[in-house]
């Protein structure tokens, strides 16, 4: 059993659910403050909330009951799921520079060992451990890119490699470069098969167009992280790994 502190108890910023909770995901985030008890209260502040948050050295703090429903996801979309607040578990991980600063190895290993244990008491396939990358989207363009956590340096292949999330065996060298506007038919199957990861997908067509190019910032930022620069290149690349 995982050592949880209970002290940072939120008391407002979250529903609180009477009956059992159907828990289907969880959703992993970072927080940028200068310390943890800064993150904690720069939730406070924005009137969000996260089930737990993990600190530097591993500290586990549990901001909201399990059963309640916090504040983290927003508007998202997974495997049809719309509104992920309701049934799912946030875990935020500090970190005083997230796009600048790895995160540390024992903050790493209590994710991962706080994700199993809530796997297993929920029934959650590793699948389901995602990022608030994966599942947000701006309700106003339908386009995904609206959040941006956990950073590229987040360390998906560690948790995969721990039985927690997936994470394709794939090189930065295996990938097809497509530019706004460009058709393929591989476009379309690229769309069906990150629709049947749980991508929210609404354009079936064979276009890399807005949706797709914005996915696969996502998709490339998660699963090659600093191995690309996906934030300077013209044309969109996208990492064909699904066919």
């Amino acid at each position: 059993m995982i050592k949880i502190d209970y002290s940072e108890k939120f008391s407002e910023f979250f529903d609180k659910i009477l009956d059992k909770r159907k828990i289907d995901f969880i959703i992993l985030h970072h927080i940028e403050a200068e310390s943890l008890k800064e993150a904690v209260l720069l939730l406070k502040k924005h009137q969000v909330s996260s089930h737990f948050i993990i600190g530097d050295e591993g500290e586990i703090y549990n901001l909201v009951d399990e059963n309640d429903v916090a504040y983290h996801a927003g508007v998202s979309n997974w495997q049809g799921f719309e509104g992920l607040n309701k049934n799912s578990i946030g875990i935020e991980f500090f970190n005083c520079d997230a796009f600048g600063k790895k995160f540390s190895k024992k903050q790493l290993r209590a994710g991962v060992e706080l994700c199993l244990e809530l796997m297993k008491k929920y029934k959650i396939a590793a699948k389901n451990v995602v990022g608030h990358s994966d599942i947000a989207y701006d309700c106003a363009t339908n386009l995904h890119n609206r959040k941006q956590d956990p950073s590229h340096l987040f360390d998906w292949k560690f948790f995969a490699e721990n039985g927690v999330g997936i994470f394709p065996s794939v090189k930065a060298e295996n990938i097809k470069i497509f530019a706004l506007g460009d058709k393929d038919l591989a476009i379309l199957k690229i769309k069906k098969s990150l629709n049947k990861i749980g991508y929210r997908v609404i354009n079936f067509n064979n276009e890399f167009d807005q949706e797709m190019q914005s996915l696969a910032l996502v998709f490339n930022r998660k699963f090659l992280g600093s191995e690309i620069d996906f934030w300077t290149k013209k044309s969109q690349a996208f990492l064909d790994v699904l066919r």
